[in-house]
């Protein structure tokens, strides 16, 4: 066979190797996975979020002369981390459970927030001469601080909770404040104009109260801060009211 022959077939073999040549591992990677990359991505933030929501961060009352305690659930991986803590207030001494809560934390963990599950109790030996509101006004305040906050919370109470506001509140000075911390207030389905009224309220604290639709005109001015708002449950404590104090939220800055 001729060289020029031999050159010909040499040439042909290297053009059909170069055809059945392997894709690179960049190709592979880049265009045959994509798809199972991001579904492992998707699967990972879910159960990152579901761990946030049944696991959780217990702060209880470290002398143990009470029932009270704090269930931290921290915002979801998946979102953007807002600065201020959200703690939901229950108590039997209010005829408020835990569960009347856990869509609202479910709801803001999922916005960016971590949440503080809190369930405040009075004392096993009460003193005779604090009043029961006052106590659970105490017990607030404590669980709040154990939970070490860089920032001072948002309070969220409903119902008869609202009693407890004029003790938390306490009074304000710049030596003296016996004032529970709170960066902002909302008061879900309030029930007492008389204990609201009676607050020594810090005019520059963002307060929102949320009666029944029909009754909010006769909350206008109960709370007299600068920064009260009322809002009336349009929408019988579905998503939408939430939804609604969210914006509330975003826009005192909190």
């Amino acid at each position: 066979m001729s060289w020029l022959a031999r050159s010909v077939l040499w040439g042909s073999a290297v053009s059909r190797s170069a055809l059945r040549a392997p894709v690179s591992g960049r190709s592979r990677i880049g265009e045959a996975r994509p798809k199972s990359v991001r579904s492992f991505a998707t699967t990972a933030s879910l159960g990152f979020s579901l761990l946030g929501l049944f696991s959780a961060r217990s702060v209880s009352d470290v002398l143990g002369t009470s029932e009270s305690s704090s269930i931290v659930r921290e915002a979801s991986p998946a979102v953007t981390k807002q600065p201020y803590t959200l703690v939901f207030v229950s108590s039997t001494e209010w005829g408020v459970p835990r569960d009347k809560w856990q869509s609202w934390i479910l709801y803001f963990r999922e916005a960016g927030y971590d949440c503080i599950d809190l369930k405040v109790e009075c004392p096993r030996d009460r003193p005779e001469n604090k009043t029961t509101q006052e106590l659970l006004a105490a017990q607030i305040g404590e669980q709040v601080r154990l939970s070490s906050l860089q920032r001072q919370p948002v309070l969220f109470l409903r119902g008869s909770a609202d009693t407890v506001m004029p003790s938390y509140l306490g009074h304000g000075g710049l030596f003296t404040s016996t004032r529970g911390p709170m960066s902002g207030l909302v008061l879900l389905h309030p029930t007492s104009k008389e204990a609201l009224q009676q607050g020594d309220w810090p005019s520059g604290t963002p307060v929102l109260l949320v009666p029944s639709e029909s009754d909010a005109p006769s909350w206008e001015g109960v709370v007299p801060a600068r920064r009260a708002k009322v809002l009336g449950d349009q929408w019988n404590e579905k998503e939408g009211l939430i939804k609604a104090v969210e914006d509330w939220l975003r826009y005192q800055g909190l």
